[in-house]
């Protein structure tokens, strides 16, 4: 009987302890961060085209480019409904933040604020365009709705890089792009010519400020793999590179007045792999014409 008695109270306490578990589920939905659930695909490019018009719209400044981002957004709980009227602030209620800087919507005259209109509860789809500095890199970039407080934030993925991009029809206008040619610091020939320089066509190249994992396939060889970068803290600054194949096999890399260079012999599969701190770094690859 005491037995029994002993199996009852344990059958009882695992029952509180499901239903516990079960209660603690029911009372503990997954919640956003922020009051606005973000997340957006970039595509960034050099000019613009609007509707009905030939003209190619290059950024005001030079040094920038045009972020063309498919947003997509939940109000999870912001009272009143996201981007619901056009006002004189609706050009900075929407920003890409990158290392503390804020970069506002173009002020082409590309979208409608009046047809957002995202209440709580629900979802939709935005597409804006920005105008942000060249050399902010994607993953070091968020979006950011500022149109009601507190402010939300959400991580951004590249779709790709292009020339020009047509407004009207949301697609990349086919341009074939002249091969850009650049001076790369190359091994010398010998052990006293250590190291000369080269005119040689760039086919693809990177920049950013943080660690980046690169895949490349070196078809054509010998290639040559040119890096450089700015201290961006007074504490710290460095940047390492290394290109190894699939074998693991990974040519080091040699310097000369603040380049480095890396010399592929054999072509195939390669990772680059950008260790930095502190540093905004750029890095090219370049062949022989």
């Amino acid at each position: 009987m005491k037995a029994r008695f002993l199996c009852v109270i344990q059958l009882a306490l695992s029952l509180v302890l499901l239903m516990a578990v079960v209660v603690g589920c029911a009372e503990s939905p997954q919640t956003s961060k922020y009051p606005a659930t973000l997340s957006g695909r970039v595509t960034i490019s050099e000019k613009m085209r609007l509707a009905g018009s030939s003209i190619l719209i290059p950024a005001i400044n030079q040094s920038y480019v045009f972020w063309i981002v498919d947003i997509s957004v939940k109000n999870v709980s912001y009272s009143q409904p996201i981007a619901h009227e056009e006002s004189s602030s609706w050009l900075t209620e929407w920003q890409i933040v990158s290392n503390n800087v804020s970069y506002s919507l173009s002020f082409m005259p590309v979208c409608d604020p009046g047809t957002f209109n995202i209440p709580q509860g629900q979802s939709g789809q935005l597409t804006l365009v920005f105008s942000v500095a060249g050399t902010v890199a994607v993953e070091d970039a968020q979006i950011c709705y500022k149109g009601q407080e507190p402010s939300s934030f959400g991580e951004l993925s590249e779709k790709n890089t292009v020339l020009v991009y047509d407004w009207s029809t949301k697609s990349v206008i086919n341009v074939t792009p002249s091969p850009t040619i650049e001076t790369y610091l190359v091994h010398g020939a010998s052990m006293i010519d250590v190291f000369r320089y080269m005119q040689l066509k760039t086919i693809a190249s990177w920049q950013g400020t943080s660690s980046k994992t690169i895949s490349f396939t070196a078809t054509q060889v010998p290639c040559i793999i040119n890096y450089g970068w700015t201290a961006t803290s007074a504490i710290s600054s460095s940047v390492y590179v290394l290109a190894c194949d699939k074998n693991n096999i990974c040519p080091l890399p040699m310097g000369h007045k603040e380049i480095w260079t890396i010399e592929l012999d054999v072509a195939g599969k390669y990772t680059i792999q950008v260790d930095a701190v502190g540093a905004q770094w750029w890095l090219k690859i370049g062949v022989e014409q």
